[in-house]
């Protein structure tokens, strides 16, 4: 469900390939995640507590495989960057796991070497599905579907059976609750660059084009399109199912919201517009694309 990437300056490699693809310049190792393959119905926390555990051991083996390729007692002057990419579910996996690695721990040792670069996301659910079913079903209909579905994923997803998970993804954590492994925001506003890929005209039957790019009428957000010549998606110009390229611009850290423990059904909607808000601040990068 999911990709990780690993670059080192100076060599080029592909994950599974061997040692004589190596050229001078730069290394590229990919790591297909496996972790979460054929367990995806316990839930959003369990699947990326799983690819957190992964994500950790891979890159203590490739950093390991680095230093020991550099001449002992040296100071390395290798820039390694981190990119994840996640589909689906995966971009909630990976929304989770990223409170978990390392990588991003106050009292990470890894935490200056390695530079997270680029966090995209495929047609996932970013806001949960309540609401958000390609046939529309009324709110009260929902805790039943989730319920006959037996899975923990699907009560995250609905957001029912006090599941506040997909919620809790959206925004920082009260003063009170605070730690490394329930700040979800900061770790994903450490990425230079956060792509969101959605499906637009109802094209996905799994994942409506408001939950893969969170988008919300309660919403303040404010996107402005990005123009074709701009630079940084002269890759994507000759793709025709590209339908519109928007982006959200970052604001401070002091401007993401904090969590509200309010459960009071009536304020669902306002608490969507807030999540919208919360991830949008993070300054994103969203891609409609028109499969039609």
């Amino acid at each position: 469900m999911g990709e990780t990437l690993l670059s080192e300056g100076n060599k080029l490699i592909d994950g599974e390939s061997d040692e004589s693809c190596r050229s001078s310049r730069h290394q590229l190792v990919i790591l297909k995640s496996k972790a979460n393959v054929k367990v995806s119905t316990d839930g959003i926390i369990l699947g990326g507590k799983r690819l957190a555990a992964e994500i950790n051991e891979w890159i203590e083996e490739q950093t390991a495989e680095i230093q020991k390729s550099e001449p002992l007692g040296s100071e390395s002057s290798t820039v390694m960057t981190f990119s994840l990419i996640g589909n689906s579910l995966g971009g909630l996996y990976g929304r989770y796991a990223l409170a978990e690695l390392d990588l991003f721990r106050s009292n990470g040792e890894k935490k200056n070497s390695i530079l997270p670069l680029v966090f995209c996301t495929t047609s996932s659910p970013h806001i949960g599905v309540s609401q958000e079913t390609f046939i529309e079903l009324p709110r009260w209909v929902e805790p039943h579907v989730a319920t006959a579905f037996q899975q923990q994923t699907m009560d995250d997803l609905f957001g029912v059976k006090n599941s506040t998970i997909v919620r809790d993804m959206c925004f920082n954590p009260s003063p009170e609750t605070s730690d490394d492994t329930n700040n979800y925001l900061y770790p994903l506003q450490q990425f230079q660059k956060r792509i969101a890929v959605a499906n637009a005209y109802k094209t996905d039957f799994l994942v409506s084009v408001s939950s893969g790019a969170f988008l919300s009428i309660e919403s303040d957000s404010i996107h402005h399109r990005q123009e074709t010549d701009t630079s940084s998606i002269r890759l994507m110009r000759d793709t025709e199912h590209v339908a519109l390229q928007v982006v959200t611009k970052p604001e401070t850290s002091d401007g993401t919201e904090s969590r509200d423990d309010d459960g009071d059904e009536n304020s669902k909607e306002t608490t969507l517009g807030r999540c919208v808000d919360s991830l949008d601040k993070l300054g994103w990068h969203k891609i409609f694309i028109d499969t039609r």
